[in-house]
Parts: C-alpha cells; sequence; structure tokens
C-alpha cells in the first residue's frame, strides 16, 4: 500500500483505526464517613472542651422555646472569651448583651434593663477564657442517641440557685445543635442553634452596655 504522508512528509507504515476515546467521567465526590462518638463519657467530655474552647467567635440564628411555650427567634454573636449577643427578632423587643464583665437584659420597648454579674449567668460554657467542664461546672452525664450526644451539667453558681443544663451536640461533637437550661424554680429555656458560622473576631459594637440605664431585678431570658 501507498504509504500514509502526514503534514511533515514523513513516511509511516498504516495503523489500525483506534476507538474513540470515552468522553471523561468526573470525579466521585468524597466520601464523607460520619464522625464517630468518642468511645467514652470522659472522652466525650474533652471533646465538649475542645469544641467550645476552639471557638474565637461564631454568629448563627437561634429559636428559643421557653417552659410558658412562647418562640422566640433571632441572631446569636458570640465573641471569647465573654462576649455575647442574643439580638431577637421583631416583634420582640429584648436584647440580651454581655460585655466581658456583665450581662444587660435590656426591653428597647419599655427603656428598662436588667444587670447581672457574667459569673452567675448559665452561659459559662460559651464565655468562659477556658472551658473545663467538668471542674468549673459538675458533669451529671452523657447520654447518647443515634444523631446526638447529650452531656448533662449542672451550675450552683447562677443567680436563681442551681441550674441544670443540658447541651446537644452531633455525633461526632463538630457542633453544638442546642441547650436545654432547667432553673432553680424548675422552668426550661430551650435554645436551638442553626448556621453557626466561625468567625476570627466580630465587631465590638455589637456587645456594648449602657450602664446609665440600669435596673435590678430577675429574668428567664435565659
Amino acid at each position: 500500500p501507498t504509504p500514509v504522508v502526514t503534514a511533515s512528509a514523513a513516511p509511516v507504515s498504516p495503523q489500525p483505526v483506534a476507538a474513540a476515546a470515552p468522553a471523561p467521567v468526573p470525579a466521585p465526590e468524597p466520601i464523607r464517613v460520619a464522625a464517630v462518638t468518642p468511645a467514652s463519657d470522659a472522652e466525650v467530655v474533652s471533646a465538649a472542651n475542645a469544641y467550645f474552647n476552639g471557638i474565637a467567635a461564631l454568629s448563627g440564628r437561634f429559636i428559643q422555646v421557653g417552659s410558658d411555650g412562647r418562640r422566640f427567634a433571632g441572631t446569636l454573636y458570640v465573641d471569647r472569651p465573654g462576649k455575647l449577643r442574643f439580638q431577637y427578632d421583631e416583634p420582640a423587643t429584648i436584647d440580651v448583651v454581655a460585655d466581658g464583665r456583665s450581662v444587660g437584659v435590656r426591653d428597647r420597648r419599655l427603656g428598662t434593663q436588667d444587670m447581672y454579674p457574667i459569673s452567675q449567668t448559665p452561659l459559662k460554657f460559651l464565655l468562659g477564657d477556658r472551658i473545663r467542664l467538668g471542674q468549673d461546672i459538675q458533669v451529671l452525664g452523657v447520654e447518647r442517641a443515634s444523631d446526638e450526644v447529650d452531656v448533662v451539667l449542672r451550675d450552683s453558681s447562677t443567680f436563681a440557685g442551681s441550674s441544670d443544663i443540658r447541651l446537644t451536640f452531633d455525633p461526632g461533637l463538630e457542633t453544638l445543635k442546642e441547650w436545654r437550661i432547667v432553673d432553680a424554680q424548675g422552668f426550661e429555656t430551650r435554645v436551638s442553634l442553626t448556621g453557626l458560622q466561625r468567625h476570627a473576631r466580630l465587631d465590638p459594637n455589637l456587645f456594648q452596655i449602657n450602664y446609665e440605664v440600669f435596673r435590678g431585678g430577675a429574668s428567664d431570658t435565659y
């Protein structure tokens, strides 16, 4: 047969026609293996401490349900150590702000503000400089389910007396899903969290308290 001539005019021997290459197949999405729940209760508490101590700042949405069934929603901001803000959606008129020294519960409609020492709030698991569940706060137990892990705490130093706190995590203790606080009178407040995002820092103006507005008293906002 007559040699095949290429564009370079170099003779080559005839070759069988190769089958068309198949279209490239996209690489499969990596399979995410569900995190394994730590085996022992002590490992769960250690993982919970590591979770909180690994947070510099975070924000996300919350839904709060009180013992009377009232339901509120809003945005949560945390800037550790010591700074926190619950910004409630309208029609609620309440904001809860911790500035690192005090917690102010202010009513925008009434123009009032309740003040508490930050050391007496049951939110020390979010606000402390160094979180040490099991040392600073008593651990009552660890409970496991198929889709969550609960760490049950008792804080005996809150302003209303002892508070029982239940922290609910995902199975791998990578995300805090909600907390429930039962105060000394038996009233429960449940706060569910969604869309949590971590930050290096947040705007410090979010955590300012006006100390010129002050009114003492109890509050069940938490």
